[in-house]
C-alpha cells in the first residue's frame, strides 16, 4: 500500500496570494520561501500495526522510505501512533495521529475527519 500527504497551512500569512507556479517574474524568492517553509509533501509505502495491549482502534502506522519535498527526509521513515475515534458514533469517523517531533521534542497531533 502507498500513500501521499500534502500538509499546507491555512493562515493567509503563510500563503502569499500573488504566487502563480510558472510565473516567477513578478514574485520574489522571499515570497516563495514563505510558502515553502510552511508546506510538507511526501509519498511512501506504509504499514499498519495494531497494538496488542490496546483496543483494536489503536496502533502504529509507519510511512517510508519517504520521497519528500524536503530532501533531508528522503529515504527516512515516519512512525506515528494512531487512534480511530467514533467510527459510527459521536465523532463521525476521525483519525488521530500522534508524533514526537525529533527536533523540538514537542508532541504533535494530526487529526483527519472522514467526509461523507
Amino acid at each position: 500500500m502507498h500513500m501521499s500527504a500534502i500538509l499546507t497551512p491555512t493562515l493567509p500569512a503563510y500563503r502569499p496570494q500573488n504566487l502563480h507556479y510558472g510565473k516567477f517574474e513578478n514574485t520574489t524568492d522571499a515570497e516563495w520561501a514563505v510558502l515553502g517553509k510552511h508546506n510538507l509533501a511526501y509519498a511512501a509505502p506504509f504499514t499498519l500495526s495494531v497494538l496488542p495491549e490496546e483496543e483494536e482502534d489503536d496502533g502504529v502506522v509507519v510511512h517510508g522510505p519517504l520521497l519528500c519535498n524536503v530532501p533531508s527526509y528522503d529515504g527516512s521513515y515516519f512512525r506515528r501512533n494512531f487512534t480511530i475515534l467514533g467510527r459510527d458514533g459521536e465523532y463521525g469517523g476521525w483519525l488521530r495521529l500522534v508524533i514526537r517531533n525529533e527536533t523540538s521534542g514537542n508532541r504533535e497531533v494530526l487529526v483527519w475527519r472522514k467526509r461523507e
